[in-house]
């Protein structure tokens, strides 16, 4: 049998572009005085689903 370790780490990426006039909520913090955020509809708080 394969001796597994309990720990694995992986790695990924994503992107996210910034449009004028949409808010900017950076760890469940929305960012009044931004003037752009992100356009999305699940994962649009990239500090959160990092």
């Amino acid at each position: 049998m394969l001796d597994i370790p309990p720990l694995r780490i992986g790695h990924g990426h994503d992107i996210h572009a910034l449009f004028d006039g949409e808010p900017l909520c950076l760890g469940g913090v929305l960012i009044d005085s931004a003037k752009r955020g992100f356009r999305t509809h699940s994962d649009g708080d990239v500090l959160s689903y990092s």
